[in-house]
């Protein structure tokens, strides 16, 4: 049972339903990525603590329902999230990116909207000026704050992500930024002028950043 909200895709949904444990959490973005009503799971509204109990109290009391539930998710998790095909879908997207013709820096975002469901907070995301770019997974909790202080200092947004808020800091502050955060996070931000990739996770690495560098070529 995940009564969180702040998850994104949730390991221990992925984790439960590798394992057989039928699963019940509230139905908000990132979860219903996961999980389908009756299929793979059960969803309740978010916040209707009510709901969710009538829905573990199903699952408790129809065997049928929750060998369904069990075998859907399993079948799930294996098709779209094992390890095999994640690596299988990131090489496809490596080589894709370093074969464009004089391709030489390439940012690609397969992005979770949680904040800003519009296409203005897509990424890649450049920033007003144009000078840089960012790729960036994770959740500044403090970008509510953050954002009211930009705006004191002269600062306008155009969306109401936590993306371009980060995005605002760097131009001010460059790696400074980071001490302004209070989330977890990976980012990746190239400055066009410069020619120069900034990297950074946060400080536990809830949103881990790997590398790799051979022959030339970068990757992360």
């Amino acid at each position: 049972v995940m009564t969180s909200s702040l998850e994104g895709i949730p390991r221990c949904l992925m984790e439960a339903m590798a394992v057989g444990v039928p699963v019940v959490a509230y139905d908000i973005p990132g979860v219903d990525q996961l999980v389908t009503h009756g299929e793979t799971g059960m969803l309740a509204p978010h916040g209707d603590k009510a709901a969710l109990e009538r829905c573990c109290q199903e699952v408790l009391e129809d065997r049928d329902l929750a060998e369904t539930l069990i075998a859907n998710g399993r079948r799930l998790v294996e098709e779209k999230y094992s390890a095999a095909r994640m690596a299988s879908e990131y090489e496809s997207l490596f080589n894709e990116l370093v074969s464009g013709a004089g391709a030489q820096v390439a940012l690609a975002h397969r992005r979770l909207s949680i904040l800003d469901l519009s296409e203005a907070g897509n990424q890649p995301m450049v920033s007003g000026g144009g000078r840089y770019v960012i790729a960036f997974n994770g959740e500044i909790y403090n970008y509510q704050e953050l954002k009211a202080d930009l705006e004191q200092q002269g600062q306008s947004f155009r969306t109401r992500t936590d993306t371009e808020v980060l995005l605002t800091l760097y131009e001010l502050h460059g790696p400074d930024c980071l001490a302004y955060l209070n989330g977890m996070f990976a980012i990746a931000i190239w400055d066009r002028q410069t020619h120069q990739l900034f990297l950074a996770r946060d400080r536990l690495g809830k949103k881990p950043l790997y590398y790799y560098e051979c022959d030339g070529q970068f990757a992360f």
